[in-house]
């Protein structure tokens, strides 16, 4: 997947495009993985070339509550890594 597929950056330009892949991200994550917790410093994207990732809101210490589900072919996670404060929320 690219990051001008991802719905987020389609139609970007080239230099934009090239500033995302600087802090894009490849990598093989195993199911039940977590890739951040929000108020984690943001120095990723993560762009979804198979599979799905799951976001999840914590309601209380123990509890998730599913928010959204980011699938192969358009879905990208990590957006705060683009924006001050560079915070996953």
């Amino acid at each position: 997947m690219t990051a001008a597929s991802c719905y987020l950056f389609r139609d970007l330009p080239a230099e934009k495009i090239k500033a995302i892949y600087d802090i894009s991200r490849s990598q093989d994550i195993p199911a039940g993985q977590w890739l951040f917790h929000k108020s984690d410093a943001a120095a990723h994207i993560y762009l979804v070339e198979k599979g799905a990732i799951e976001l999840l809101m914590p309601v209380e210490p123990d509890i998730e509550v599913p928010v959204a589900l980011i699938r192969t072919g358009n879905g990208c996670v990590g957006i705060g890594a683009l924006l001050e404060p560079y915070i996953y929320t």
